[in-house]
């Protein structure tokens, strides 16, 4: 499924209000050529635009993100999510996604949180927040640790896009840069990434 997130280069994040919200803006993106989308559970009707997605348009990968804990985890992949976010490890989380044939991608921040999030067995790593902390701190920890792929997530936008896929993560996690504006301007921006 790495790969696969890869080849769109972008990870939609959808923290909408409402389930029609998320499934709109997702449907916008979709026509713009992004096909991967995580929708929060900030949202509480992300569960539903999770389930209607998966169901109505089976070439997207759609994914629960700001997944906790393990209930959220189970009732994400219940849902139909594909893969799951998370702001920081929860080894809990990680574990029942793996047991459920569904990738993790908890969030990082330290090389401690990269220890455990790959001793939990989660590889993909969304470093977070990824603007405080820049290209170069990136670039300073993933020598040490080469089986981690990466997601920057947090400030990333058309400003700094193409600096980090530079230094060689596996896609960008681009929300308020992309989805805060009118879905027409989300769409104008999803074509430019």
């Amino acid at each position: 499924m790495i790969e696969e997130i890869k080849k769109t280069g972008v990870m939609a994040i959808l923290r909408n209000k409402t389930a029609q919200e998320s499934i709109d803006y997702a449907v916008a993106l979709a026509e713009a050529g992004l096909e991967v989308m995580e929708v929060t559970l900030t949202n509480p009707e992300a569960l539903a635009a999770i389930t209607f997605l998966r169901e109505k348009y089976p070439q997207l990968l759609i994914g629960a993100g700001t997944v906790l804990n393990e209930q959220d985890a189970k009732k994400s992949v219940a849902a139909g999510a594909q893969f799951l976010v998370a702001p920081g490890v929860n080894v809990a989380m990680i574990e029942t996604a793996l047991s459920e044939n569904v990738l993790p991608i908890p969030g990082v921040l330290t090389p401690t949180d990269i220890m455990q999030a790959l001793a939990a067995g989660a590889n993909f790593l969304k470093l977070f927040p990824a603007s405080v902390l820049g290209v170069s701190y990136l670039n300073s920890v993933k020598d040490v640790f080469p089986a981690a792929a990466w997601m920057p997530t947090g400030g990333i936008g058309l400003n700094n896009a193409q600096e980090w896929l530079e230094a060689g993560v596996v896609t960008l996690g681009a929300g308020g840069s992309l989805t805060k504006g009118p879905i027409e301007s989300a769409q104008q921006i999803a074509k430019i990434y």
